[in-house]
């Protein structure tokens, strides 16, 4: 599976296109206006961008068992002998997360980068669920140092209710915590992938907050549930 950058302008990791197999993917984070000095949590991010999109691209079904697939693909990172030297260890992660045979490798590339000072924001992931609502609520209510506080979440152009719920909940907390901001960054193929499982999402969501955690150097806080917001693994290869 190739995965090519088709270059934008600016080059950077807040707009990205890839070709992938005869679909494209598009990430866009319009609310992101400077980027982390940490490259190495930029090509995180790419990877699991395209670890996203390899997972809706290749259908389960079809595989002797639907579940397990060869997953091969390559992706181009600014840091490529600290990504090559753990390959290994990013195979097994990635291939425990879906159940799947991961084999990713690297290529160098570059990107441009951001001198903007960035905001001192926590940041919190908010999926839009119940789960992340209340654990915000608790953010904010039990917020005695009065810290500024981002909540980031996603969507995929193909998939209905995740960016609406999102933004009705930011809407509510917001008519009570006015000093909150939101990220919603949106992540898919422009073509409707043959696989729906979503095992990869938690991978993305995660480096995603990260990602914008370190761009604010602060913590960054989970408020998921994980077997439904964030698809952790079951028991080794298990797809229950």
């Amino acid at each position: 599976m190739n995965i090519v950058l088709n270059p934008v302008k600016p080059i950077d990791v807040r707009q990205i296109n890839l070709s992938l197999d005869g679909n494209n993917v598009r990430f866009l984070w319009k609310t992101l206006k400077q980027l982390p000095d940490n490259t190495l949590v930029q090509d995180l991010l790419l990877i699991a961008i395209s670890f996203y999109a390899a997972d809706k691209q290749v259908a389960r079904s079809g595989t002797s068992d639907q579940w397990e697939r060869s997953l091969v693909f390559e992706v181009p990172v600014q840091n490529l002998a600290t990504w090559v030297a753990n390959t290994a260890a990013l195979n097994r992660l990635l291939s425990f997360l879906t159940g799947d045979a991961v084999n990713i490798s690297f290529t160098a590339i570059q990107l441009n980068q951001s001198k903007a000072s960035p905001k001192q924001r926590r940041v919190c992931l908010l999926s839009g669920g119940l789960d992340s609502a209340i654990g915000a609520i608790d953010l904010l209510t039990d917020n005695t140092n009065k810290y500024a506080y981002s909540f980031l979440g996603h969507y995929d152009p193909h998939v209905s209710g995740p960016r609406k719920d999102q933004k009705a909940v930011f809407a509510i907390l917001k008519a009570k915590f006015p000093n909150i901001e939101q990220h919603i960054f949106r992540c898919g193929l422009t073509k409707k992938g043959a696989e729906t499982s979503f095992r990869s999402r938690s991978f993305l969501f995660l480096c995603a907050g990260l990602f914008l955690a370190n761009n604010s150097d602060a913590p960054l806080f989970i408020p998921e549930n994980g077997a439904i917001a964030l698809n952790y693994p079951q028991i080794g290869r298990a797809h229950v």
